[in-house]
């Protein structure tokens, strides 16, 4: 099962990359439905929405993600900006602290 979903998520990716949002985000959605804790799943459909500019959706799976996956701040990132994106800047200013690798900026 593991190896189906890293081959759908590989797929997603691809497709996305193709601008293929709509086969990219089904890929995605068919992984989450093997597996409803993946966060690269969620994170993959996040990125089709966000190119779809379906933003609520977007935020919906990127909050997903995190949820799935809290210490990574990726998914943090993407979900602080879809909602810079949706005009929703408090909510994007809540999240986007919480991408860890910020503090590889703040080491000198």
């Amino acid at each position: 099962m593991r190896e189906k979903i890293d081959q759908l998520l590989a797929d997603s990716r691809l497709a996305f990359l193709n601008q293929q949002n709509g086969k990219s985000l089904n890929l995605a959605l068919e992984a989450i439905k093997l597996d409803p804790k993946n966060a690269d799943a969620y994170k993959c459909a996040g990125n089709a929405y966000m190119s779809m500019e379906r933003y609520d959706d977007a935020i919906r799976n990127y909050q997903a993600a995190v949820k799935s996956d809290p210490d990574n701040g990726n998914c943090h990132y993407d979900l602080g900006f879809a909602y810079a994106t949706n005009n929703r800047t408090a909510n994007a200013m809540s999240a986007l602290p919480k991408r860890r690798s910020w503090d590889v900026y703040l080491r000198i």
